[in-house]
């Protein structure tokens, strides 16, 4: 019974984090909104249930002008930065004296080739592409980097209104909160049915499912953990899987990473700002609506 009430208190201070994290974030929703409207219409999930929808959503974009601009902007930073076609990295090491040693050279370069090979492979490049661009349009992106048992690594790209960032000291994003929506099927899938709420479990075994269910995926520095062990559930970063309505108060999952999992660049951070600005996206919006109305105008006119 203690352990229940212990793991209630856990599931709510994670829920109060969550809380305070999405009011960190509310001031910038109405600029994204814009961005979305008059840039990238299928960027940006405002609501939960903002998955799947086919509908047209450029109807505020006479001229895509502005769109293209931002294409340009992001091809022009994945070639500078990071171009599958060249040698855009390299490693070495802190004590330049020995990184200079021939075979320490070698080995240094086979490993950055191993590196380019394993980013081939998956959909790095794919996504960085797409980050950029989300960078350029919003001042701020997200992608989470884990494992994978077939490609070796895989990054999952999220969109502004999935996530919420958190900062550290040093005014480096070490917190990522994810509110999300999955399917009752794949729940019991990823989680395993018996990890699910009682709820969920129901639904589960009358086959129901295709219904969804909100979930809450946090990643941050772990408060508590004991330094003498290996554990995921022990390492420097927790990842704290759970069901914001769950009765038992119990987590979907719980494990860990050793490093931050995540890539998180903002444009532009003023003082103790979280969350990234003046990018070129939020610079040009006046001019874009501008251009629209113009056109919209002069359409009319020519009519």
């Amino acid at each position: 019974m203690s352990d229940t009430l212990s793991d209630v208190k856990k599931n709510d201070r994670y829920l109060k984090r969550l809380g305070s994290l999405r009011l960190e974030r509310e001031s910038y929703m109405s600029h994204w909104k814009d961005i979305t409207d008059y840039l990238l219409p299928r960027s940006g999930r405002y609501f939960l249930e903002d998955r799947n929808k086919g509908d047209r959503r450029n109807n505020k974009i006479n001229d895509s002008t502005g769109t293209r601009a931002l294409g340009v902007l992001s091809a022009g930073m994945m070639a500078g930065m990071s171009s599958p076609a060249r040698k855009w990295f390299d490693l070495t090491l802190a004590d330049r004296e020995l990184s200079e040693f021939m075979p320490v050279k070698i080995w240094l370069n086979d490993v950055v080739e191993i590196m380019r090979d394993i980013f081939a492979r998956s959909n790095v490049y794919r996504v960085l592409a797409g980050l950029y661009e989300e960078m350029g349009a919003f001042g701020t992106g997200c992608v989470l980097l884990f494992r994978d048992n077939k490609d070796l690594i895989r990054l999952y790209p999220q969109t502004v209104g999935e996530f919420m960032i958190g900062q550290d000291n040093r005014y480096e994003v070490d917190t990522i909160y994810r509110e999300f929506q999955m399917q009752v099927g794949a729940a019991a899938r990823e989680f395993g049915p018996e990890n699910l709420s009682s709820g969920l479990q129901d639904l589960f075994k009358k086959g129901e499912v295709d219904q969804w269910t909100t979930i809450v995926h946090a990643i941050q520095p772990r408060q508590e953990r004991n330094t003498l062990k290996l554990s995921n559930t022990n390492m420097p970063f927790e990842s704290i899987f759970l069901e914001p309505g769950a009765d038992e108060g119990r987590f979907l999952r719980e494990s860990g990473f050793k490093t931050f999992p995540a890539l998180a660049p903002r444009w532009v951070t003023r003082g103790g700002d979280v969350y990234g600005s003046d990018c070129p996206g939020m610079t040009a919006l006046g001019d874009i609506r501008q251009l629209q109305d113009n056109q919209l105008k002069k359409a009319k006119g020519i009519d």
